[in-house]
């Protein structure tokens, strides 16, 4: 099974028609599609008639991996433990999150980020920081700012495993191949 990020821009209305083609996918066991949360908390700041469009593909195509836990009563008050134990439910621990996110981020962003757009881009960072300590196998996107002036050679560079594919009919080919 072929697990794969969507990248929040991915999340359109002219996006549907490539999603329902990877549901297919999905349906025949090929694929599992997934969303973090940070997607559904960047889209809240969109200004569009399309939000509820966007909020329904959240809802129909993709999941989104729950990170709530219940703490055990015997570790509630010994907080290493605690964080022990929310680092074995999650998978990763949040040093290795922060470090490739500061690495995503150093690739991505090497003037660093400002103004209007920032917390968009520190969002992205974080999306495909995710993406990678979950060690899913495709981030796609359909942000060219993942792709552009090598970015996405030095990304798959620096972290081996990692395929970052633009959402297009491309992708939909390689996917029914494997």
């Amino acid at each position: 099974m072929i697990d794969i990020t969507f990248d929040t821009s991915c999340y359109d209305k002219e996006s549907k028609k490539l999603f329902d083609e990877l549901r297919n996918l999905q349906k025949q066991g090929k694929i599992k599609m997934w969303h973090e949360g940070y997607s559904e908390i960047e889209t809240e700041r969109w200004i569009s008639p399309n939000n509820s469009d966007v909020k329904e593909l959240f809802r129909t195509h993709s999941d989104r991996k729950i990170e709530a836990f219940h703490i055990p009563v015997s570790i509630a008050e010994d907080m290493p433990k605690v964080s022990k134990y929310f680092d074995e439910q999650l998978g990763y621990t949040s040093k290795e999150l922060n470090d490739a996110h500061t690495i995503i981020d150093d690739i991505l962003h090497p003037e660093g980020f400002g103004g209007k757009t920032a917390i968009n881009k520190y969002l992205d960072g974080k999306i495909l920081a995710k993406h990678i300590v979950r060690k899913r196998n495709y981030f796609v996107t359909k942000d060219k700012g993942f792709i552009k002036n090598d970015r996405k050679e030095k990304l798959e560079k620096q972290f081996p495993g990692l395929k970052i594919r633009l959402l297009n009919k491309d992708l939909i080919e390689e996917l029914s191949r494997d």
